[in-house]
């Protein structure tokens, strides 16, 4: 396997990268009984409506799991934005909410409310395309997904100050290139792991984005 080369589309690695960090988060479970302070393990689904709700193992489809692990990202990989005059307005609203709930002060993460938030991830979304010009296709960001998973979260506040809150942690100015490895891969690495992620898990004890 050491010189071994797989050849896939964006749609089955994103599969299989997913039925992995399932097996490994399921095994980890199971060995260190994590979950529920038991040797059980919560299975969650999400609907139509991105609503979470228990479920039984059966009815979920392994390429279709996402693993929630104490620490973990769920970044958009791969985007490309569209032309700078069809998201004007939309980039312009997302720095509007954001320096509005920071007092534009960006040095530490701020509270912001959870429908604010899914408001921004709408925002966020709308300014992306997908298309084979940008290599990108089976690359879309599951956004739905994404705040249904902050839904969940939320619903295990216990500190009623935190309660229908999420942390944000926003930088500007920030100069990333889109692909790295000699243009082989995206970037997929958008915060520093020296300073940003520290700064975001100082605040991970209840909830944060």
């Amino acid at each position: 396997m050491a010189v071994t080369r797989f050849y896939t589309s964006n749609r089955i690695y994103n599969a299989l990268l997913s039925m992995h960090e399932f097996d490994s988060a399921l095994r980890e479970a199971f060995e260190n009984g994590i979950h529920n302070g038991d040797d059980s393990v919560v299975f969650v689904e999400r609907d139509a409506q991105g609503v979470i709700r228990p479920c039984a193992p059966n009815k979920i489809l392994i390429t279709s799991t996402h693993t929630i692990r104490p620490h973990s990202r769920f970044l958009p990989v791969g985007f490309q934005t569209k032309a700078r005059t069809h998201i004007q307005s939309i980039t312009a609203e997302i720095d509007r909410i954001l320096n509005e709930a920071s007092n534009g002060n960006f040095t530490q993460p701020f509270l912001m409310d959870v429908e604010t938030v899914y408001h921004l991830v709408d925002l966020i979304n709308s300014t992306f395309e997908y298309e084979d010009r940008h290599e990108n296709k089976g690359l879309e960001w599951d956004y739905v997904t994404f705040k249904a998973i902050l839904r969940r979260l939320q619903a295990n506040i216990l500190n009623q100050d935190l309660q229908g809150k999420i942390y944000c942690y926003a930088q500007i100015n920030r100069n990333l290139s889109r692909k790295k490895n000699n243009g082989l891969t995206f970037s997929d690495a958008p915060d520093d792991g020296n300073t940003d992620r520290r700064i975001a898990r100082s605040v991970a004890n209840e909830t944060a984005v």
